[in-house]
Parts: C-alpha cells; structure tokens; sequence
C-alpha cells in the first residue's frame, strides 16, 4: 500500500499534577528519533521489559517536542512516548443516524474515489465495469474493487457495517436464517488483497456469525471492532474491540486477540508469528500503515479538525462526534535533547 498521508497531530494536553511544579523540578526535552517506526507496548515488553515509557500524564506536547519534567523520575537517553491516534469507524455519519436496512439486505452507503461493482450473475455492458454508487443494493455475492486513493462502506442488515480501504477486492455475501426474534446472521468477506475495516453490532434475537476469508484462512468474530489485511500472503488483523480468531485452511485455530481496553489494539498473523522480534517488525509496518492510511478514510473526522485550526467553532452534534471517535495508543521512539 502506498503511503499517503503524515501521522495524524496529536491534541496537545494540559499540565497534569505532576507537571505543575515542573519549573522548580526541572525538565527534559525529547524528540521523535528519525526514522524509528511506531510500537505496540506489547511487543516492546515482550522484547524489552525494561523500555522506558513516558505516559500521556508525564509530558506536554509541543509541536514535536515532548516536555517531562525530572520529577517523572524518566532519565533515559532514549524512550518511547505513549501516543493516541484516531480509529476508524466504518460508517461516519455526524449526526449519528444511519439509513434503514432490511436485514437481509447490503447497501453501499459511501464511496469515495473509484469503486467497481460486480454482481452475480450480471454482465457488465461492453465489458465495462459498473461503477458502484452511493445508495446501491449490493447483491449477496457480489464483489466490490476500491482502486487506489478509493474506499467504500457498506451497511449490513442495519447491524454490521464494512469499509473497504484502497487497492481492495473483497467479495461479500450475507444471510438471514430463521424467524424474527431468533435469527442467524451468516456475513462472510472474501478479501482478495488489501484492506477492510469491520464493526460487527449486536442485537436481541439476531446471532452473528461473521469472518473475512483470504487464501491464508480466516479471522472470525462476533461483536467485535477490527481490521483485517491480506498482503504477502499473510492475514494480518488489528482487533481494537472483543475478540478475534484466525484458523488457517485446515479449520485448526492458530491465533486469538482480544481487545478489551479502550485504547488497546491487538495484532494477530496466519501465518503466526511467535518470534518476538519478528512480531515487532511485522506489527510495527502494519501500525505505520494504518496510521498512514486511517485519515484517509476519516474524511469527516479531519474536516471537522481543519474548521478548528482555522478558528472556526462546531455544532454542538460536531463536538460530540468528534469526542465519540474512538482511539488506539501506540508508541513513538524518542531521544533527549
């Protein structure tokens, strides 16, 4: 995936309690080690258990800078800064409505860029390809292809909702079984290459069984917020709420990542990866993407940001949408000044 966009800013906090006294402890100025990727926390302990880590609440952000104060207790020459960065959410409306979806139903809700549309059974005129349009019933087995700079999301059923990051083909088939009050909801993504953002709902009466199917295997959830990504012939899946499993071809389980806290993200490979290193440097690239590709697809997001940075205020339903975007914490290498 070619990488388009910087790291997204982070809100400079205010002086916490231990930054109050700051002056008369003394403080320390540390900057972004050139070069260095990004880290989950996890894979730093498991390689370095004794990684100095400097939290949001020992240090205020300027511009690039980091200021800690010497009363944190953190002297290292090098560090890594806890950083927060947005999350997707596959469907952004502000208000916080969405269209009405029967339940067997998938509807393609947004587009942006150029998105093919291949339905079943149906020839597309000339040997063209359908453009696929915002307001689209989308045929169960049909199969989306969003081209470079492009994405698509989709509603399903009214519950489960699915974006489709650049340079992606992913087929997509969805059923309902049984009455109302006692369903089963069968979604099933088969990802091609590239990536798809996936948020399974939940509801009385409907039980979801949903998975994204590549030619390594397949991740598996039910309830969850989490990405998945076919490169190389890996899967790779970032889960940021519930819990995932992957099983390879053999229908065996190879890995599970569960994601409780509300920051935490959990990084998943079929193939496993049980090196420490090795899962540093595979989960590391698949964190700068994302953070690379994730304003791109938060179009609302970063619209409702660059109102505030050219002083303009926001609707009050502007303020909450932006205050219920969901984040993911990440660290940064740094080194003092």
């Amino acid at each position: 995936m070619r990488l388009l966009w910087s790291l997204p800013a982070v809100v400079i906090l205010s002086l916490g309690p231990g930054l109050a006294s700051s002056q008369a402890d003394g403080l320390a100025t540390y900057v972004p080690l050139e070069g260095a990727p990004p880290a989950l926390q996890a894979d730093l302990l498991a390689v370095d258990p004794d990684a100095s880590i400097i939290r949001p609440l020992d240090y205020v952000q300027r511009g690039d800078k980091f200021i800690v104060p010497s009363s944190t207790g953190i002297t290292a020459r090098e560090a890594w800064v806890q950083k927060l960065a947005d999350w997707v959410e596959p469907l952004t409306t502000v208000d916080g409505t969405l269209p009405l979806v029967e339940p067997g139903e998938i509807l393609l809700v947004e587009t942006f860029g150029y998105v093919e549309l291949s339905k079943p059974g149906v020839k597309s005129k000339y040997g063209k390809p359908i453009t696929a349009n915002p307001g689209d019933i989308v045929p169960s087995k049909s199969q989306l292809a969003a081209k470079e700079e492009a994405s698509a999301a989709l509603l399903i059923g009214g519950l489960i909702s699915v974006r489709l990051g650049e340079d992606t083909i992913a087929a997509i088939e969805h059923r309902v079984v049984g009455e109302p009050g006692s369903q089963i909801w069968e979604t099933s993504i088969t990802l091609e290459q590239g990536y798809v953002f996936c948020k399974i709902g939940m509801k009385g009466g409907v039980e979801t069984k949903f998975s994204v199917r590549t030619p390594a295997g397949r991740a598996v959830a039910e309830g969850t917020d989490f990405v998945a990504r076919y490169e190389e012939k890996r899967l790779t899946v970032g889960v940021a709420g519930g819990t995932v499993s992957l099983l390879n071809n053999a229908n065996q389980k190879v890995a599970s990542g569960t994601s409780l806290k509300k920051t935490s993200l959990r990084v998943i490979h079929l193939p496993e990866v049980a090196e420490p290193i090795e899962r540093m440097t595979l989960d590391s690239k698949f964190l700068q993407d994302l953070l690379e590709f994730i304003p791109l697809l938060n179009l609302k997001v970063k619209s409702l940001r660059s109102k505030l940075e050219v002083g303009n205020s926001l609707k009050s339903n502007e303020d909450k949408y932006l205050d219920k975007v969901s984040k993911i914490s990440y660290l940064q290498k740094v080194r003092r000044e």
